[in-house]
């Protein structure tokens, strides 16, 4: 199970994971959403397993906030259950989470959320509160998502977008490796995804940080 934040290249690593074709189908999990989760959780959860599976092995992916959605309309049991029965974690993060922060604020205002997508709108207005809001969700998510994963007894791997961008083939190698599934040692991917950051991210990246450097303030301790 890959548990991920938005904007860490999620699709393309499991594009080149399936691609492999010894891991299963590695989309993304999603056995339902809203009031259907009451009741179908569980049974659609199974037969997802059973539809993307490759020779006994599945991996698939899953934002935390899905998870969240689970939890609103099935409550937490059910879906720990599921998670029970994984042998292993993925979390996919960024180092760089301002960067991550206002990537994901152009995909919002561009409606484009991968290369393969096309856009109406182009043109991306700066808006400080909603990338600062973006930079504490995707902060918040790996601190809650590593909590989760480590205390579980069992084994987890962290990888980074920063650490294998330039090079998913080894990233799917490594992980085929870790897992102990049998992989042909020549397999290189052909992704199909390409990045999408342009020259407006590092203005935008760089106009946010000059920002918050500037609003950053002290906090009044209750005991201070």
């Amino acid at each position: 199970m890959i548990i991920y934040s938005p904007r860490v290249g999620s699709t393309v690593l499991c594009e080149c994971m399936a691609q492999a074709e010894v891991f299963g189908k590695v989309s993304a999990f999603y056995p339902g959403v809203g009031e259907l989760l009451k009741t179908l959780f569980t049974p659609n959860a199974d037969q997802w397993l059973k539809d993307h599976a490759h020779n006994g092995v599945h991996a698939t992916k899953a934002p935390l906030n899905y998870f969240d959605e689970v939890v609103r309309f099935a409550r937490p049991r059910p879906l720990c259950d599921f998670l029970k029965g994984c042998t292993h974690f993925i979390t996919l993060f960024r180092h760089d989470t301002v960067a991550q922060a206002v990537s994901w604020h152009v995909a919002i205002e561009t409606a484009r959320f991968d290369s393969k997508a096309g856009s109406k709108k182009m043109d991306v207005p700066y808006d400080y509160w909603q990338i600062l809001w973006f930079l504490a969700y995707v902060e918040t998510m790996e601190h809650r998502a590593k909590l989760f994963t480590q205390s579980t007894g069992i084994p987890t791997m962290e990888l980074y977008y920063e650490d294998i961008e330039h090079d998913f083939g080894a990233a799917v190698h490594r992980i085929a490796e870790w897992t102990g599934v049998a992989i042909d040692p020549d397999f290189q991917p052909e992704p199909t995804f390409k990045r999408q950051a342009t020259s407006l991210n590092q203005e935008l990246i760089d106009q946010f940080k000059a920002e918050q450097a500037q609003r950053s303030i002290e906090p009044v301790y209750f005991n201070g």
